[in-house]
Formats: structure tokens, sequence, C-alpha cells
């Protein structure tokens, strides 16, 4: 089986986010245009519901599954991986089974208690699902835990074109035939169930055709392999933290949906406006919010077994090169993405969102698309937050310190839980709440996740170089093409505007990067390609 290194294998991962996230802008944004912000307001709130249950089935098991198989195969102990491996699918089946079961039992009481009547359908809807991305994510620990990225990218295409066209196609005649919203958003909500089962049944196929290929030796067949009882409790214990982790952060948005709608409605707005302002939040600035940060993840799902790898190895200085290369690629998407979306909120998301709907707001009418593009210039201060959260989560847990990504991310979270209580119930703050909930309880989550990371593993990133360079060169160039921005709108369409600035910024971004050294060789030399590429930059003297 071909295997990538991290770069490589996050690349990839890059790529397929990228195509899913092109299928989720058509399907997201055609989608609020064609069942308003009411409807959505139920499609964000029961699939908000159903990530809570999905990030306790799932999130900390593939990476202990993916951590656990990089470190058998750098044992060269294949045995043990397909070992792992079966261990491994036979919890994910358990979970997912009694985790849909859940999701059924307690639809009516959540539907109660967000004060959202109906929204029961649409968590029967998408429960399925759970019992089908459960499967998907053992076979995606497994390929990730061999460093082969390839079949975790094509199982999310597929499972975004399945959502993408069953979910509009569905959508479009539930709005026709004039259903309640309640109903819309849970027929919608079958385009993501059947984008799952595509899934399912890709991984199951592709590992069907890798194990025929995949030969043996004698001495590989008669490597002792660890207890299957000894394997899943190693599971579990390294599962656990992350799993309780990832499941606190997962809890983001569910604050938001869950205290958003009541304490709206404590500092004065009515209630059906409090839904639409909702519905605008989750629906247009949160998902334009976290393009960047989802750029960021493949790049953390590729470095964790790498450096696991490394790290059995006793590879410290390799380790050290690859944890500098993801900190520095990181702050290179990342912190332009902030500053851009802070400059730019408005156009952007009138750019992207077509929305005709108002907000009475204490008796003004507003544009829902205005008030997404507001809370959107203040929420994107957590871009650069959200994304090193998620790169040191991955190498906290790449060496073992599992449990420390606990600490950082309840302190984190019981935070944004008293300010988004506090912000959003205060008249004055109200719209603003949630999102400086939300930069403020991620900012606190990363410092003391680089704490643990100085203070408990031998990796020593060094973060301000790594953070300067990249903050210098985005402030330049999106501060010049926001004045240029401003200067012109009024002669020229802005939409159109808007999209050629941004495309001179990332040009500008990358010229004043190189300038000031903020991309090293090494990080070149990771490419596919990469010796070519560095000796054609170095013969066209943009590097030395």
């Amino acid at each position: 089986m071909k295997k990538q290194n991290f770069l490589q294998g996050a690349l990839i991962l890059v790529l397929a986010s990228m195509i899913v996230k092109i299928f989720g802008a058509i399907f997201k944004i055609p989608l609020t245009n064609i069942i308003g912000v009411t409807s959505m307001a139920y499609f964000n709130t029961a699939y908000g519901f159903y990530v809570i249950f999905y990030m306790i089935s799932t999130a900390g098991i593939p990476v202990a599954l993916s951590k656990l198989i990089s470190s058998a195969e750098a044992r060269n102990n294949k045995k043990e991986t397909a070992k792992i491996f079966k261990v491994a699918y036979i919890l994910f089946f358990i979970l997912g089974f009694v985790g849909s079961l859940l999701m059924l039992l307690f639809s009516k009481n959540y539907s109660r208690y967000v004060h959202l009547d109906g929204l029961h359908y649409s968590i029967i809807s998408i429960s399925i699902t759970l019992f089908f991305m459960c499967i998907t994510s053992a076979y995606r620990g497994y390929f990730q835990g061999l460093n082969n990225m390839t079949p975790t990218a094509i199982s999310q295409i597929i499972g975004a074109v399945g959502k993408l066209f069953i979910g509009l196609i569905v959508a479009y005649f539930a709005v026709k035939a004039n259903l309640p919203s309640y109903t819309v958003s849970a027929l919608t909500l079958l385009g993501i169930t059947t984008g799952s089962i595509g899934s399912t049944i890709f991984l199951y196929f592709y590992k069907k055709i890798c194990d025929k290929k995949e030969s043996y030796s004698i001495s590989q067949l008669n490597t002792p392999t660890t207890p299957s009882s000894k394997l899943l409790k190693e599971l579990v214990i390294i599962a656990i933290p992350i799993t309780l982790s990832a499941t606190i952060l997962s809890l983001t948005n569910t604050i938001d949906t869950t205290l958003m709608v009541r304490r709206l409605v404590k500092s004065g707005i009515d209630t059906l406006q409090a839904q639409k302002i909702m519905g605008a939040y989750t629906s247009m600035s949160v998902p334009i919010n976290n393009l960047a940060p989802n750029l960021i993840y493949p790049f953390a799902v590729s470095v964790l077994p790498t450096v696991t790898g490394m790290f059995v190895s006793n590879k410290s200085d390799e380790a050290n090169k690859v944890i500098s290369s993801i900190l520095r690629i990181a702050s290179m998407i990342s912190i332009p993405c902030s500053i851009g979306l802070i400059a730019f909120s408005s156009p952007i998301v009138s750019l992207l969102y077509n929305s005709n709907e108002y907000v009475t707001v204490r008796g003004k009418d507003l544009l829902a698309t205005d008030i997404a593009a507001n809370m959107l210039s203040v929420l994107a201060i957590s871009v650069f937050f959200v994304s090193m959260v998620s790169v040191s989560n991955a190498l906290l847990q790449a060496y073992g310190q599992e449990k420390k990504t606990i600490i950082s991310t309840t302190i984190g979270i019981l935070l944004k839980v008293i300010l988004n209580y506090v912000l959003i119930g205060n008249n004055k703050i109200a719209l603003y709440g949630a999102p400086i909930a939300t930069v403020v309880a991620y900012m606190i989550i990363m410092i003391l996740n680089f704490y643990f990371l100085l203070r408990y593993t031998p990796c020593l990133p060094k973060i301000f170089t790594t953070v300067a360079k990249p903050l210098f060169s985005a402030i330049v160039s999106i501060g010049l093409c926001n004045i240029t921005f401003n200067l012109l709108k009024s002669n020229y369409s802005e939409k159109l505007l808007v999209i050629v600035l941004i495309l001179i910024a990332i040009i500008l971004y990358f010229a004043l990067l190189f300038v000031v050294k903020g991309v090293s060789k090494d990080d070149i030399r990771m490419l596919p390609k990469g010796k070519k590429i560095e000796n054609l930059l170095v013969k066209v003297k943009i590097m030395k």
C-alpha cells in the first residue's frame, strides 16, 4: 500500500476538503436561499444535536486506531495492524448502533428544550447517519494510520456528493409542496444519510482490494501480537481523553443553538426574530468562518501518525522539523483568512448569500445577511485560535498527552457557556455575544495547549517567529486591498470587486511571505516533487 509523508497526505486531504467545501457551499448556500433561515434553524439545530453523538462515538477511536496502527507499522508488525483494525471495527459497530438508538430516544425531549416544535423529525431523519459514520470512521482511522489519506479523501467527496444532490432535490420539492419548516428540514437531512451510506460502501470495497494486494513474509506472519483484550483496553485508554476533549469542543455550536434563542429573547428580542438571528448566524457566519480551520484539520490528521511513528522510533530531530513545518503551514493559512474575513465580512457574505429576508431587531428592519456579516467580523478573530487548537491537540495526542487536552478544552468551553449566557442576554451586546464567547474560549484553549506542549513534550515550537511573518504579510496585503475596495466600491460592482481584490491579496500575501522568508526549504521539500520545486524557486531567485 502506497504511503505518503505528512505533507503529501495532508495536501490530499486538503484537496478533498476543498472539493467537499465547494460541494458544501453549493449545497448550503442555495439551500439557505431555498428553504429560508427558519427551516435552516431546524436543520442546523438537528445537525448540532447529531454532532454531539457523532463526536462521542467517533472522535477518539479513529485517532487512537490511527496511532496504534502507525506504532505497529513502525515496528513492522503487519499481523498486529490487521488485529487492531478488527477490534476497532467491532467497537465502532456497537457504538454506532447504540448512538443511533439514543438519538431516537432523546429527540422529543431535546426538541422541547430548545423551543423548536417538530425538531424531533429532523433528528430521527439524521440518526441513521451516525451508524454508518461510525463504520466509516473505523476504515478512515485504519488507512490514516498507514499514512494513506487517499481513501479518506475519496469517501469525504462521496459523502458530499450524496448530500448535495439528494439534499437539494428533496429540499426543492418539499418547499414547492408548501410543507412545514420542520418537515422540510427533516427531508433535506436525508441527503447527509445517503452520502454516509455511499462512503461506507466505498471504503468497504477499497479495503477488500487493498487486502488482496497485500503480501506478508513468513517472519511477519509469525510475529507475536498483543491479545485482543489488551488492544481493546489500549484503544479505550487512548480514545477516552481524545473523545472527551473533542466532544467538549463540538459543544461550541450546540451551546450557541441551545442558548442563543433563549438569551436573545431575554435581551428583549421577539422569539421569531431571535430564531431568524440564530439561523443567520449558524447558516451564514459560522460556515464561512469554518472554511479555514477545516483546511487546517487535514494537516492535524496527517501529522499525528507521522509524529507518532517518529516518537516510537526515537527520531526527535525529525519530529521537531515536522512540527515546525505544520505550525508554519497552519499559521500561513489561518492568519490571512482571519484578517481577510474581518476586513471583507460584509462583501463576502453578500457574495455568497442572496437572502432578501429581513429581521426586526428592536424596531429596526435589517437584512439577515447584514446581521450575519456583523457577527462574522467578530467571529473571524477565532480562525487562527481554532486552527492552532486543532494542530496542538494532534501533537499532544501523538506524544501520549491526550489527557491534557481535556483540561484545556473543559476550561475553554465552560468559559464559552458563561460568556454566552451573560453576553447574549445583555441588550447592548446581544448579537455579538456568541462570537465574542467563541473567540475568548478558543484563545484560552490554544494558550493552555501550547503550555502543555512546552511543559510535557520534547517538541520545541517557535511560536513567535511562526506567527510574526504571516501576520506581517497578511496585514500589509489585505490592508492595501481593503483600502482599495473602499475607494472603488461606489464605482464598480462590489461582488466582482471583492473577488478580484481577494485574488490580488492572495498573490501579494505569498509574494511578501517569500520576501520575509516565511517559507522554509524544508516545507518545500515535503511537497510532491518538492526538490524540483525548490530548484525552480532557487533558479528564479525566489529562494536562495
